[in-house]
C-alpha cells in the first residue's frame, strides 16, 4: 500500500503546504495519503473522481461522499445516503432516490486537505480510479489519515 515507510518530518512540504495543481502540459499529479509515519503517492488526474465510503456512526448504514479532483483540490459534488434518515440527520432539504439510495447534490467550497478520522473498530474506504484504500483504527495506526494533492514525486512518473 506504501512506497515505503518514511518518517513524516519528511514529507511535511508535501503534506502541509498549498501546492497549486495546474492543467495541460503541467507535471503529473498524485493523491498523497498520509497514515501514520508513512506516505503513499498515487497519480491521479485533473477532473477525475475520489469517493469516500463509510458507515454511519450512529445508524451504521452506509454514506458516501463524492468529490472531484480540480487544481484547487477537492470539491464535493455529492453526498449519498443508504436511507432516508441519514438525509434528515445531516439536514438535507432535498435528496433525490436513485438506485437503491437518496442522492443530495451539492457544489460545495474547494478544500486543499481532507482529514479523515476513523473511530475504533470502524473503517472509512477511500476509493479513486482503480485504486482503493481502507482507513482503520488498528495498532499500526491512529485512525487518521491525511489527503492532500501535489505533483508527483519523479519515481511516480518515469523520471
Amino acid at each position: 500500500m506504501f512506497s515505503g515507510s518514511r518518517r513524516i518530518a519528511g514529507f511535511f512540504s508535501l503534506l502541509f503546504g498549498c501546492f497549486p495543481v495546474t492543467g495541460v502540459g503541467a507535471e503529473p499529479i498524485c493523491l498523497n495519503v498520509q497514515m501514520a509515519d508513512a506516505t503513499a503517492h498515487h497519480p491521479i488526474g485533473m477532473g477525475d473522481k475520489l469517493y469516500i465510503v463509510f458507515p454511519h456512526s450512529i445508524y451504521g448504514s452506509q454514506v458516501q461522499e463524492h468529490f472531484r479532483i480540480t487544481s484547487q483540490g477537492f470539491q464535493l459534488f455529492e453526498l449519498r445516503y443508504a436511507e432516508p434518515r441519514l438525509v434528515e440527520f445531516y439536514g438535507h432539504e432535498s435528496a433525490a432516490n436513485e438506485d437503491s439510495g437518496w442522492v443530495v447534490r451539492k457544489r460545495a467550497p474547494k478544500l486543499e486537505i481532507l482529514d479523515l478520522r476513523v473511530s475504533p473498530g470502524s473503517w472509512i474506504n477511500v476509493i479513486f480510479g482503480t485504486g482503493k484504500l481502507t482507513v482503520r483504527h488498528d495498532s499500526l495506526t491512529d485512525g487518521r489519515a491525511r489527503l492532500a494533492l501535489s505533483a508527483c514525486p519523479r519515481s511516480n512518473h518515469g523520471r
